[in-house]
């Protein structure tokens, strides 16, 4: 094999792995941008619905309505209101999303 050829191939595999390093830290930066932004709407979401609740707390259909209109608006994985003196939940939603378009390899992947 000629210098060249080798050259050529060295820099083929080069340009790969650096290719390939490069696509796993962005995928790795946009993942970890998602759940911020992830965590953040949901922060803002808790304290909005908190806010709200304050004055209805003690009308139990007026709080599952709150409840049930931020989680049905929002992609939630689980809404809980605790009540603060028992530590118990008074309202709890929560939804398994499943999408059977996305293949399982691929989810576990990303996750």
């Amino acid at each position: 094999m000629s210098l060249y050829k080798q050259l050529l191939i060295g820099i083929c595999l080069f340009t790969l792995v650096i290719f390939c390093g490069n696509f796993f830290v962005t995928l790795e930066s946009s993942r970890e941008q998602y759940r911020n932004q992830l965590s953040a709407h949901a922060q803002d979401a808790a304290t909005a619905l908190g806010v709200s609740l304050t004055t209805h707390i003690d009308d139990p259909a007026m709080t599952e309505l709150m409840v049930n209109s931020i989680f049905d608006s929002g992609y939630f994985y689980r809404i809980r209101v605790i009540d603060i003196k028992t530590n118990k939940p008074i309202i709890e939603r929560s939804d398994v999303p499943q999408s059977t378009r996305v293949p399982h390899w691929f989810v576990r992947l990303v996750n």
